[in-house]
Order: structure tokens, then sequence, then C-alpha cells
């Protein structure tokens, strides 16, 4: 009886793992199956621009409800660091 219950955890947990296993390796998703489309650009000042975009998933060209970008700027020169402080 014992034995049973063992194998039936063990078989149990075999299948719980091969979902997770299964479910982890589907949820993957390339960079080329996005893409961003401009849904309006309107000018926010000398040499600015504020631009709204979409983001569209593309084996379905469906938008992406809820998305949410970060916008990373860096204030480097062509030679890199501006200033250094001794």
């Amino acid at each position: 009886m014992r034995l049973r219950f063992c194998a039936r955890a063990v078989i149990g947990a075999a299948c719980l793992v091969a979902s997770i296993s299964v479910a982890i390796t589907s949820a993957k998703a390339a960079p080329a199956d996005y893409r961003f489309e401009l849904v309006q650009a309107q000018p926010a000042g000398p040499g600015k621009t504020t631009v709204t975009v979409s983001l569209v998933h593309v084996p379905d060209n469906k938008p992406v409800a809820g998305a949410v970008l970060f916008e990373s700027k860096t204030d480097m020169g062509p030679d890199g660091m501006a200033a250094k402080t001794m």
C-alpha cells in the first residue's frame, strides 16, 4: 500500500515538472515577434518631439495590452565621460 502511494507521488511530481517545463519553454518570445508602430508624433519644443507608439505582436498582428516601456538615456559625449573628478 505504501509503495503505491510513493509511486503515485513520484508520477505526480514528474507530471508537474513536465508541465512546468513545457509552459516555460513555450512562453519564450523572440524580439522579432514584436514591432513598434508609430501612433502619433507631435513637436514638443525646439529640437524635441513627443512620440506615441504601439507595441504589436507580429504573429497575430494584435497590439500588446498593458505594455510598459522604459526610457534609457546616456549623457556621454563621443569621447566617453565628459569630465573626471580627481
